[in-house]
C-alpha cells in the first residue's frame, strides 16, 4: 500500500511516515530504500538519495525507450516482509499470451543464499538456470513457495489478457497477497540462460 508520493524529494517528511516502510522511484530498476527502523533513518541522506533517482533518464543506457515517458516520481509504501526472512520473497509469473506458464521464485536477495528458481503452473520445480542471477537446485527444498499460488495464478492471467508477453509480480506477507510490478522487459533482456535450449524454447514464445 502507498503512503506517500513525492514530486519533489524536498518534500519528503521523515515524521508523517510509521517506523518502517519502503522508497522506490516509479520510472527506473532497483532502486529502493528499505526503512526497518526510522530512528536509524537521515532524512538528508534520503532526500539526496531521492534527487539523485530522479535526475536520471533511466532507460538510454539500457535500450528501453519507455522508461523516458514516466513522470519521475518517489513513493513510499509499507515495508513488506514475509515473515520468517531477512527479505520479502519475490514470484514472479512469466506470461505469455496471457497465460502464466512459469513462476520465478527470488529468495534471499541480499543474503549468502540469493537464488532465482522456476517453477511450473503445477508448482514443480524446473531446472533452468540464469547466468546473472543463478538457481540452486540444492536448495529448493528450503524455498518459501506461496500459499495462495493459485489464487497469484488467477491475478497473472488477468493482468496478463492483453500483452503478448509480461512478467507479473507478487508478494505474500500474512496472509495478504501484493501486487510488486508488472514488466515488459525483465532484466532489460541482457541475461542468458546456461542452456541454449531453455533461451530458444521462451524466446520461440
Amino acid at each position: 500500500p502507498v503512503l506517500k508520493v513525492y514530486d519533489r524529494p524536498e518534500d519528503f517528511n521523515l515524521e508523517e511516515l510509521p517506523n518502517r516502510f519502503a522508497i522506490k522511484s516509479n520510472h527506473s530498476n532497483n532502486q529502493v530504500i528499505l526503512c526497518k527502523d526510522k530512528s536509524k533513518q537521515n532524512r538528508n541522506d534520503v532526500v539526496a538519495t531521492m534527487k539523485n533517482w530522479l535526475s536520471k533518464p533511466f532507460g538510454v543506457a539500457t535500450c528501453e525507450p519507455h522508461y523516458m515517458y514516466i513522470q519521475r516520481k518517489c513513493y513510499v509504501e509499507e515495508l513488506v516482509i514475509t515473515p520468517g526472512q531477512n527479505d520479502v520473497v519475490d514470484y514472479k509469473f512469466l506470461c505469455f499470451g496471457g497465460k502464466p506458464l512459469y513462476m520465478q521464485l527470488i529468495q534471499d536477495r541480499r543474503g549468502p543464499n540469493r537464488r532465482l528458481q522456476y517453477y511450473d503452473m503445477n508448482m514443480k520445480f524446473v531446472d533452468f538456470c540464469r547466468m546473472d542471477f543463478k538457481n540452486r537446485p540444492d536448495l529448493k527444498s528450503k524455498d518459501v513457495l506461496p500459499a495462495q499460488f493459485e489464487l497469484m495464478k488467477e491475478y497473472a492471467e488477468k493482468l496478463a489478457t492483453p500483452f503478448k508477453f509480461v512478467r507479473v509480480d507478487f508478494f505474500e506477507a500474512n496472509g495478504q497477497v501484493y501486487l510488486g510490478e508488472m514488466t515488459f522487459v525483465p532484466g532489460a533482456a541482457k541475461f542468458n540462460y546456461a542452456k541454449a535450449q531453455t533461451s530458444i524454447m521462451l524466446g520461440d514464445m
